[in-house]
C-alpha cells in the first residue's frame, strides 16, 4: 500500500515520507453531549474524527469548522483549539502520532486539509469515498478492537496500516509548504530540539546543529517555522507536558524538571500562559478527552 500512494505525490514530498510511520495511540466510539466543550485546548497528538450524527463546532487556529454527519475530519497535534456542542452528537475518534524520516511531525510539513473534498484523482476518489461509507465504520471498529489487544509487532502493524490507509486522501490534498528545502535544512535542529526538552537549549547550540550564524539562524527559523526558536522549544515542552499530565503518573514537578523547569511555579506560570489552565486544572478537565 506504502509505494502505491506514492504515485499520487509530488516528487518533493517522496523523499519527506522516507520512513513514513502511524503511531496509534488510543480510539474509540462517543455519543457527547453539551459538556464536551473546552475554550482552550492544545492537543498533544492528532485527532481524526468520522461524525455518525448530530452537530458540533471545533475551532482551530482561530477558524471554526462545524462538525457534520458523514464526514471525516483531521486536527493536527500541537495547536490551540476550541470546541463544543449544543446537543448529543456521535462519533469515531482516533488520536495517533505522525512522523516521517525527515520530519517527526509529518502532518506539520504537508498542509493537510482539516476537512475532505473531492478531488480529481481516481485513487484518491475512491479512498474518499471509503470514508463515508460502511468501509469507514468497518475500519473504525477494527481499530477500537486492535486497541483493546495486548500491544504486539502484529497489532501495532495493522493499526498503523489501518490509520494510513484513513489519512491516504487527507496527505494527498496535502501541499507541501514553499519552504520545503529550508524546513530540510532545518531538520537537524528540530530533532536535536526534540530529543534535548530537558536540556537548557540555547541558539548558539542550536545554530551549531546547521553551522549556521546565530543571527542568521534565528531569522530563518522564524522564516521558515513561523515561531522563534525560543517559542518553539517552549510550545515543544508544553505539548509534552500535556502528554504527561494525562497520561502518565508524574507529578507536577517531575514533569517541571524532566523538560527542563527547575522551578516548578515558573512552569506553572508558562503552563497557564500557554494553555490557559494550571498544569492541575488541565488534568482535571481532560481524562481521557476525545
Amino acid at each position: 500500500m506504502y509505494y502505491s500512494l506514492l504515485f499520487i505525490f509530488k516528487d518533493e514530498i517522496i523523499e519527506l515520507l522516507n520512513g513514513l510511520h502511524f503511531n496509534y495511540i488510543n480510539s474509540g466510539f462517543a455519543t457527547p453531549d453539551q459538556q464536551w466543550q473546552r475554550s482552550n485546548h492544545l492537543f498533544s497528538w492528532n485527532r481524526l474524527f468520522f461524525i455518525h450524527s448530530g452537530e458540533a463546532e471545533f475551532e482551530l487556529d482561530g477558524c471554526t469548522y462545524p462538525l457534520q454527519k458523514g464526514k471525516c475530519y483531521l486536527f493536527p497535534a500541537g495547536r490551540q483549539t476550541a470546541y463544543r456542542c449544543s446537543s448529543q452528537f456521535s462519533l469515531d475518534w482516533l488520536h495517533f502520532e505522525a512522523s516521517a524520516y525527515l520530519q517527526p511531525k509529518l502532518l506539520d510539513v504537508l498542509q493537510c486539509p482539516v476537512q475532505l473534498t473531492s478531488t480529481g484523482s481516481p485513487l484518491g476518489s475512491s479512498l474518499n469515498s471509503s470514508l463515508t461509507s460502511p468501509l469507514s465504520n468497518a475500519l473504525f471498529k477494527l481499530l477500537h478492537q486492535l486497541g483493546r489487544q495486548e500491544q504486539s509487532f502484529k497489532v501495532n502493524f495493522e493499526q498503523s496500516a489501518i490509520i494510513q490507509l484513513l489519512l491516504a486522501p487527507f496527505i494527498t490534498q496535502g501541499v507541501p509548504k514553499k519552504q520545503l528545502k529550508n524546513l530540510q535544512r532545518l531538520q537537524p535542529v528540530l530533532t536535536y530540539i526534540e530529543n534535548n526538552l530537558g536540556s537548557q537549549l540555547r541558539l548558539p547550540e542550536l545554530a551549531q546543529q546547521v553551522y549556521l550564524e546565530v543571527n542568521y539562524f534565528s531569522r530563518l527559523f522564524l522564516k521558515v517555522i513561523g515561531v522563534s526558536p525560543g517559542l518553539y522549544i517552549q510550545q515543544c515542552r508544553m505539548e509534552v507536558a500535556c502528554r504527561w499530565l494525562l497520561g502518565s503518573d508524574k507529578s507536577i514537578e517531575v514533569i517541571a524538571q524532566e523538560l527542563g523547569y527547575f522551578d516548578a511555579s515558573h512552569f506553572c506560570r508558562l503552563f497557564k500562559q500557554t494553555i490557559g489552565q494550571t498544569p492541575k486544572q488541565y488534568k482535571q478537565h481532560n481524562i481521557n478527552p476525545i
